[in-house]
């Protein structure tokens, strides 16, 4: 049986960040509870 709420997911995005930038969205997504990135985004 197929999840019919199921997207396949074909396209990426790539982006840069400073180690602040990505320091910043690291301690966001902890304050969120996240521990994955992909979730997070």
């Amino acid at each position: 049986m197929l999840n019919q709420g199921y997207v396949p997911c074909d396209k990426q995005i790539h982006i840069k960040l400073s180690e602040a930038e990505l320091q910043m969205i690291r301690d966001r997504m902890a304050q969120m509870g996240f521990k994955n990135l992909n979730a997070y985004v």
